[in-house]
């Protein structure tokens, strides 16, 4: 099922991953397709995730049966939005309206007025889209210039911190 990720809605914002698993078993179990977002950046972040918010998403044909899925399974429904048509709890960024759709590129809550202005992009990905080919190679170096400083400076400080935690347990 291709699926663009403008028609991606929230349906339920967990606690944990385990709830989101749980949810998406039952949803995929039922035929309805769903996506986790927020549960990779909660668990590569560990305990400094936990600010995190965890949200299963599903299409917006499938929204109305996997609610009754859930109501009938006993999971709390999320507080429904002011506005016909906007993405529960979704608040553009640059405006603070009401959400309407999510970026075709990058999934970020867009409201009417930057869907009209920025054809279903948000202004980042609008503005990479824009760049020519020397700022894209530009950009391209400073990224290999910091990432062979990295790899040039990391086996000083790992040995430091290997000769330090010696001294520590000795």
């Amino acid at each position: 099922m291709d699926v663009v990720a403008s028609q991606w809605v929230p349906l339920h914002a967990c606690a944990d991953e385990p709830e989101a698993a749980v949810i998406r078993s039952l949803l995929e179990a039922h035929g309805i397709a769903c996506v986790v977002r927020g549960g990779h950046h909660r668990a590569m972040l560990g305990a400094l995730g936990s600010y995190i918010e965890v949200t299963v998403l599903v299409t917006a044909e499938d929204r109305a049966r996997a609610r009754a899925l859930l109501d009938a399974e006993d999971m709390e429904a999320p507080p429904s939005s002011e506005s016909p048509g906007a993405l529960a709890d979704g608040v553009c960024a640059v405006h603070g309206a009401s959400a309407t759709t999510t970026c075709t590129r990058c999934g970020v809550f867009l409201c009417e007025q930057c869907t009209r202005a920025a054809a279903g992009r948000c202004e980042d990905c609008q503005d990479r889209a824009s760049e020519t080919g020397e700022q894209r190679r530009a950009r391209r170096r400073k990224l290999a210039a910091w990432f062979i400083i990295l790899c040039m400076v990391m086996p000083t400080l790992v040995s430091l911190c290997v000769l330090t935690l010696r001294k520590l347990f000795q």
